[in-house]
């Protein structure tokens, strides 16, 4: 009894000293500067400065530095409460190496605070443009190439394109080619006999290049083509698979003549000696035979079930006349259930206790495409964990340990949700978190099927968070769009930035009304992607935010326009082309038989490949290194969202690296980290009867510090689409460029 007491008066006495030492660790919450996590060559930098609270205006001077080596500068005079930015134009001939951001105010306040930026090389996006994605020998390969900044607007330097064979022999090369649209054009006559196979052209701007390919082939047409048509997906329950084999001459005429038609698994039992293949031999009626197969005849070759095993099925069928083969490939694939619920991986991860979590979940059939008819509707149970209330009744959804003292916990099931299913399958769910929740886990459950989610809460050492939410639902520049903000506690004002295509766009400090929205001007800038970084200081100087992506449309300030004189023509007709776009502009028009691009595509610039080329410049999160960082993930496939998401983290801090910016500051930016569980100390906490202690921990370990380092239905019911190529290769009908007054 001795022992515990003794072992409890020194726990308090620490846990006192720890106290006294984090009280006077204040803050002194006068500035806040934002700034992107990465530069890049002959692009600005803006950065975003927040005096606080200051006697006079303050004078701030933002230097990016490199290898300890001042670069260029930018000195702006702000005053408290004003927010503004100041912008660094990062030189055109900057290069790899350790880059940081420097900031140093005085005046009405005297600072100094530096952060570490990573260096991204790519600062303009080349487009290559060919008339065609494939050529015959002896043909003319036509090129434009062209470079733009993020803001869209062509890059006017000189260019050199490079063209290689196969081979990897440099066939033609154009140096200095400059024109004033900057938009620069090539040709290229193939030769009679040229290397076959993959070319590639290679253009060069500004230390900057971008590759393209295409193909240069001998084009032995075929006759016919062979489909094999196969369900989209079959259900182990199926008695039989049930397919058909297709054959149609190029212009559109049915094929007489035999089929051999192979099923085989992708994988087999150990156990099965039997034949690997199911060899079937049919006879084409019109072009097109039927074939079926038992189901138990496939699962006698895999003894462990066919569930999410496939069917490969090679059909070859012969024409009768000539005697000539083709072949035709398709599989589909088994699964126990038509449907299946799938939690999009932009789903919060994490929730702000006190305020709504919403949350996604898809439901379709097997093959993706949305369910058809009566749908069942979505059930969503919810299962809260809270921390168990020590004795004098203090708790925190953010745990306070202390060498391994760790919160006990109770759990609390919500209302079951019952929700419909719409047309296109996504559902969104929401829930009013509790405040005092530390975790959520969501089941989710339609018919038979069953997915799990599990969320953390967002963790603050006051409890305090901040909540912004897109009531507009497809903001369009040149329009407002409206946000809700939403609070914990009661807050007066709070500063936000946009951010997009890699910079800050906008900053600005607004009144909350609750009774009101946030009103936010949309401009081309902020497409097709945009964050919002939202935040308040508290009075004890914690920072308290929180942010959001959202879409934009209106990326292109010009609108283009093109018509046909008419829909339909006979060979040997004129038909006339009409366009619009501002004066001033340059065009380049293509015109191609559709066939060639049901060969081999990609020769073209689409609105998918710009737009996408300017997610490329986004803010990522970062981890630096002694030259400049690397991504900590790479870039994943781009991706337009219909709905806003949360981009969420642990902390404030993680919030803010999520975003892809660095914050330089006096304030308290937290950052929580587990603690290390010490087998020694668990005795005593179970002697002094387990449960969260009410005292703030170390701060090491869980107190934020001033920031000054970077944050920076059955299967067999449909059939499965197959693309039908038609392998006639007209020449190029038209390849013009023109300029508009």
């Amino acid at each position: 009894m001795v022992a515990v007491r003794s072992q409890a008066m020194m726990l308090r006495i620490i846990l006192c000293i720890t106290l006294c030492w984090t009280l006077a660790n204040a803050y002194s919450s006068t500035y806040i500067i934002v700034s992107p996590n990465a530069v890049r060559p002959g692009l600005p930098l803006n950065v975003s400065v927040t005096i606080l609270k200051a006697p006079a205006p303050v004078d701030v001077t933002c230097t990016l530095v490199k290898d300890n080596v001042d670069i260029t500068s930018q000195t702006g005079t702000f005053q408290a409460g004003k927010p503004g930015t100041l912008l660094i134009q990062v030189p055109t001939s900057s290069t790899s190496g350790s880059y940081s951001l420097r900031v140093v105010g005085s005046g009405g306040l005297r600072f100094r605070n530096e952060s570490q930026l990573a260096y991204k090389s790519k600062g303009m996006s080349i487009f290559v443009q060919t008339d065609k994605a494939i050529y015959k020998p002896g043909q003319t390969v036509r090129l434009r190439a062209l470079a733009v900044y993020p803001d869209l607007k062509t890059f006017n330097g000189p260019m050199t394109v490079e063209i290689y064979d196969s081979l990897k022999n440099k066939i033609k090369r154009w140096v200095n080619l400059q024109e004033p649209s900057g938009v620069v054009a090539a040709d290229l006559p193939l030769s009679e006999q040229p290397p076959l196979g993959n070319w590639k052209i290679k253009v060069t701007v500004a230390g900057q290049t971008e590759e393209k390919q295409f193909s240069v082939d001998e084009y032995v047409l075929p006759k016919f083509e062979v489909t094999v048509n196969l369900p989209s997906f079959m259900l182990t329950t199926d008695k039989q698979l049930k397919g058909s084999v297709s054959a149609k001459y190029t212009y559109g005429k049915a094929v007489e003549g035999t089929g051999v038609v192979k099923l085989k698994l992708d994988y087999y039992s150990y156990r099965y000696k039997g034949p690997r293949e199911i060899v079937k031999h049919l006879t084409l009626v019109d072009g097109k035979a039927d074939f079926t197969e038992d189901v138990a005849v496939l699962e006698n070759m895999y003894h462990y079930g066919l569930s999410y095993r496939k069917v490969i099925v090679e059909a070859q069928v012969t024409e009768t006349l000539t005697g000539i083969t083709l072949n035709g490939t398709a599989e589909t694939k088994f699964h126990t259930t038509p449907y299946k619920i799938e939690i999009p991986s932009s789903t919060p991860k994490s929730f702000k206790p006190g305020l709504r979590y919403t949350g996604f979940a898809k439901v379709s059939l097997q093959d993706g495409r949305p369910i058809v008819g009566a749908r069942p509707k979505l059930q969503i149970d919810a299962r809260v964990q809270y921390p168990e209330v020590i004795p004098d009744g203090v708790t925190t959804t953010t745990p306070r340990y202390y060498w391994g003292v760790y919160p006990r916990y109770t759990y609390k099931s919500e209302p079951t949700q019952v929700l419909e299913v719409p047309d296109d399958g996504f559902v969104h769910f929401n829930m009013d978190v509790p405040k005092r929740a530390s975790e959520v886990s969501f089941t989710v459950k339609y018919g038979t099927i069953t997915r799990y989610h599990s969320v953390d809460a967002f963790k603050s050492p006051s409890d305090s968070f901040l909540q912004v939410l897109l009531k507009t639902p497809s903001p369009q520049a040149g329009s407002n769009a409206e946000f809700e903000v939403k609070s914990t506690e009661q807050v007066k004002e709070v500063v936000y930035q946009i951010l997009a295509r890699g910079n800050i766009v906008s900053t600005k400090r607004v009144t909350v009304d609750a009774a009101k929205p946030l009103q936010v001007t949309i401009t081309p800038e902020m497409a097709p992607k945009s964050k919002m970084v939202i935040y308040y200081v508290r009075s004890d100087g914690e920072v308290v935010a929180d942010s959001l992506n959202f879409n934009v449309k209106g990326a292109f300030k010009n609108q283009v326009s093109l018509q046909f004189d008419k829909t339909k023509a006979e060979p040997g007709q004129k038909v006339s082309v009409s366009l619009s776009a501002d004066p001033g502009s340059f065009v380049g028009l293509l015109a191609v038989d559709q066939s060639v691009l049901l060969l081999k595509s990609g020769n073209d610039i689409t609105q998918e490949e710009v737009l996408g080329e300017l997610d490329t410049y986004d803010t990522r999160k970062e981890s630096f290194y002694g030259w400049g960082g690397r991504p900590v993930i790479g870039r994943k496939k781009r991706s337009i969202w219909w709905y806003p998401i949360p981009i969420g983290g642990t902390d404030a801090h993680d919030m803010f690296q999520n975003t892809g910016v660095v914050v330089l500051s006096d304030t308290m930016l937290y950052q929580h980290k587990e603690p290390m569980i010490y087998p020694e100390v668990r005795p005593m906490v179970d002697m002094l009867g387990g449960g969260g202690l009410p005292v703030p921990a170390i701060a090491k370990e869980t107190i934020g510090r001033p920031s000054g380092s970077s944050t920076g239905t059955s299967g067999q019911q449909t059939l499965q689409e197959v693309d039908r190529i038609r392998n006639v290769f007209p020449e190029t009908w038209l390849w013009q460029n023109t300029s508009l007054g």
